[in-house]
Parts: structure tokens; C-alpha cells; sequence
């Protein structure tokens, strides 16, 4: 996320799923780089996020979840999107749903580290 605006960062050649590599034959991982400008931030997931299903079984709208978010904090980010998952699936994950949100500062060398 930057500014505000939403985007997916989609490998070039993505890996199969684990487990499959072995019928698929040894993947062929290249290294692929994204920006990563002060401010922005990276929210890395598990599929249970994003397949977390509603008693419509409509899948978890994430992107338009972290564009609706107003979270100063890193903390208070992850936390509403945590109550927007749960409000979605009315509390009944079926599957493991972990988010981890990455954030650069955009202070100073002079900052301590906390």
C-alpha cells in the first residue's frame, strides 16, 4: 500500500502450490524486486484470509478492506482488518487466516530503533 492505493504484487512466475512441486518438477525461482519507498507498507497473508468465505459464500473483499482502513498505526491496521475478517465470516473461520503487516519508516537515520 501506498498512499492510500492498494496494489497486489504478483510474481512474474509464480511457484505452485507446497506439496506439488514434486509432480511439477524443481521450480525455477528467480528473484524479483518491488519498491519500497518510505511509508509504503506490505501486508503478507495466508490463503485462509482471502478464502475466508460469508454465509453468501462470497470470499473476503481484502483489497477493498485495506482501502477502506484510516489507521495511523501499523497495529491499528492489522486490528481492523482482523474485526473486518471477522465481521465478514460472523466469527466462523474455517481455515488459518495470519497477516503480518510490514511498514517502512519514513523518519530519519538519527531514530532510534523500537
Amino acid at each position: 500500500m501506498r498512499e492510500g492505493e492498494v496494489r497486489s504484487l504478483d510474481p512474474a512466475r509464480p511457484l505452485p502450490p507446497l506439496g506439488l512441486e514434486e509432480f511439477l518438477g524443481p521450480p525455477a525461482i528467480g528473484v524479483e524486486t518491488f519498491p519500497f519507498l518510505p511509508g509504503d507498507r506490505l501486508l503478507l497473508h495466508t490463503d485462509g484470509v482471502i478464502e475466508a468465505r460469508n454465509d453468501y459464500d462470497e470470499f473476503f473483499p481484502l483489497h477493498r478492506a485495506m482501502e477502506t482502513l484510516d489507521c495511523a498505526t501499523p497495529s491499528e491496521y492489522l486490528d481492523g482488518l482482523r474485526h473486518a475478517l471477522v465481521r465478514h465470516t460472523e466469527g466462523r473461520l474455517t481455515d488459518d487466516a495470519a497477516m503480518v503487516l510490514i511498514e517502512r519508516d519514513t523518519g530519519g537515520a538519527d531514530r532510534p530503533f523500537r
